[in-house]
């Protein structure tokens, strides 16, 4: 796919030769886990495949302590060139796919003075064919025109976000951010015309406009558009959770002209693996979350479907065949993408990596080391986790932040008239922390969000008492809170026991913790079988322990300046006055309050 792109990678290319071809030995990230023996089986190729990444946020390094995730971006480019290769040689069309969110969630994109300027240039380097835009990209002005001016240009009309706009600081209209389709031919012949959309987001910043996607479609240029254009597939593709009623809603739209034309959905947000069928002749794949997950999605009988369209027109009476669709979540490591591409033979490995690949791996660990993302300050004493145990568990993010760090970094600073009670929002912290060296990325995975800290003082027990409760009950404020808020009937269909697998792995003795899917096509769409995790579904809003205090003793309720705005408008409600908030005067934030506990409360060496 675009030769312009291939020749900006020249930089990159005569940078690695000039250390040597040959000599120059693979790397992958310093200190990672050795990926654990794999049982794999060869993907089914199909009429039309994919290649699908979802909510990056960053995560370009891959997973520095996890086994299964080990990979890096290196690697995923030379698995997409090999992949590409490969289907040279079996004459398939494959397109590379990436449904947005490229920041917040990781020292690699996060450190820097804008967010996205090491990991933006990396992102470009890879082949794909269409992106589309997250809303991630739409919180901070400045990133938003940041990617308007540096990330869209270079993808020559393949970024898409039909219904996201920017406001044209010039006379207040708005103009694209992206383009709203695409329309390309592959290297054998498929006819694709792709949609891009975000879905009906509220909380981005002033500088752009998100349209409902049901609007959108309406508008005149959405029909013109797919009478217009001669397709074999319709290539659905946005930062939009594949069961959402956006992307449902674009495919009445579509059905309405073309009811059986192929649809292949590619969508992101909800940072799961999952597989939705909508019809016979539209399907549709999420491939999971930062950098854990690369998805496969391919589907049979597009072929068919057209040489029946030729003989039979778009509206037909009689019904072609139904389509065969087929996907696999590639857990993301060196030993997945080898096999998948060159085989399981010994010599595969030595003939995987990519010049530029290799060079790839190389800048990010020259960049961590620039960024000083892997300096430690602390050592982990035990894993703590998000939705693996109950919020009130010892082994609990939740408690710990609650209970343990913000009372000891942040809430020492102030002298209270009460005694504080601190509430949070669960998407306010991010991922695990596991047991070991504590770094100053961890800080960007764990909480890349430099909330600061508001209270109103003098509350009494009684009505502070509510306050989580009624929140938990009502609309959640404007920044999603991934990785819990809608995903929870999705995961807990994904909590099967070992022996859902236990038929299909006898050749393996044992499995590693991980993912276990349940989707549309049942319970075999993971490439490598692991055991469950379990999976505690939690509230939206979790505090500290409640001050022991009669129902008229008074109390201060700490929040983050994210939703001081609903816990004051359910105060005044509540009660005859206005509830005015005061910051805490304190330059720590829900970022750097874990750098400080690690380093004065966590030991120096592991």
């Amino acid at each position: 796919m675009l030769i312009g792109q291939f020749l900006l990678l020249s930089t990159l290319a005569s940078t690695a030769l000039c250390h040597g071809g040959h000599s120059f030995k693979k790397r992958e990230q310093p200190g990672v886990p050795k990926t654990p023996a794999l049982d794999l089986e060869p993907l089914n190729w199909g009429d039309v495949n994919f290649i699908h990444t979802t909510d990056t946020h960053g995560w370009l390094e891959g997973h520095m302590l996890e086994e299964n995730y080990n990979g890096d971006i290196g690697d995923f480019y030379s698995f997409v060139i090999r992949m590409k290769q490969k289907a040279h040689k079996v004459k398939k069309d494959l397109f590379i796919i990436d449904t947005g969110d490229l920041h917040d969630g990781n020292g690699l994109s996060d450190s820097t003075p804008l967010d996205g300027l090491d990991t933006q240039p990396l992102m470009k380097t890879i082949p794909y064919d269409i992106l589309s835009v997250g809303n991630h990209e739409l919180y901070v002005n400045k990133v938003t025109l940041d990617i308007q001016k540096n990330f869209v240009p270079h993808w020559k009309g393949r970024y898409l976000a039909a219904n996201v706009y920017i406001k044209d600081a010039n006379n207040n209209k708005t103009v694209q951010l992206g383009n709203k389709f695409t329309y390309f031919k592959g290297a054998y012949g498929t006819r694709v015309l792709s949609f891009g959309f975000l879905f009906d987001f509220t909380g981005n910043g002033n500088v752009s406009v998100v349209r409902k996607v049901e609007d959108e479609i309406k508008d005149p240029w959405f029909a013109q558009t797919l009478l217009t254009h001669k397709a074999d597939v319709i290539v659905l593709i946005g930062h939009v959770g594949v069961r959402f009623d956006e992307f449902k809603a674009v495919i009445a739209a579509i059905r309405q002209h073309y009811p059986y034309i192929p649809i292949t959905v590619l969508g992101g947000h909800t940072h799961i693996r999952d597989f939705a069928v909508y019809d016979s002749w539209a399907a549709g794949i999420e491939s999971g979350r930062y950098m854990e997950t690369i998805g496969f999605f391919s589907v049979n009988g597009i072929a068919a479907t057209k040489k029946f369209t030729d003989k039979y027109g778009p509206n037909s009476k009689n019904l072609p065949a139904k389509l065969d669709f087929y996907r696999r979540y590639l857990d993301q490591n060196r030993a997945t993408y080898i096999y998948h591409s060159l085989g399981g033979s010994k010599s595969a490995s030595k003939k995987f990596d990519t010049t530029i690949g290799k060079q790839l791996t190389k800048s990010i660990t020259k960049i961590r080391t620039r960024l000083g993302l892997s300096k430690v300050l602390g050592c982990v004493p035990n894993n703590f986790y998000i939705s693996n145990v109950p919020p009130e568990s010892n082994s609990s993010i939740y408690n710990l932040v609650t209970n343990e760090i913000v009372p000891k970094v942040v809430l020492s600073t102030t002298t209270f008239a009460n005694a504080p009670y601190f509430i949070v929002n669960t998407g306010s912290q991010r991922f695990d922390i596991y047991k070991g060296p504590y770094t100053i990325d961890n800080m960007f995975q764990v909480s890349p969000f430099g909330n600061a800290f508001n209270y109103f003082t003098g509350v009494p027990a009684s009505l502070a008492k509510t306050i989580v409760p009624t929140l938990n009950e009502g609309k959640v404020s404007k920044r999603s809170v991934w990785p819990h808020g809608y995903q929870y009937t999705y995961l807990r269909d994904q909590e099967f026991l070992d022996n859902e697998y236990s038929h299909q792995v006898s050749r393996r003795a044992a499995m590693t913790p991980g993912y276990t899917t349940k989707d549309d096509l049942g319970t075999n769409g993971d490439d490598t079988k692991h055991s469950a995790v379990p999976y505690i579904e939690l509230p939206t809003y979790v505090s500290s322990t409640f001050p022991n205090a009669t129902d008229t003793t008074l109390i201060d309720v700490v929040v983050l300046d994210f939703f001081t705005a609903d816990v004051k408008a359910f105060l005044d409600s509540k009660t005859s006055k206005s509830w005015a908030p005061v910051q805490l005067n304190t330059n720590i934030t829900l970022s750097t309050m874990w750098n400080v506990y690690a380093a004065k409360y966590w030991p120096k060496n592991c």
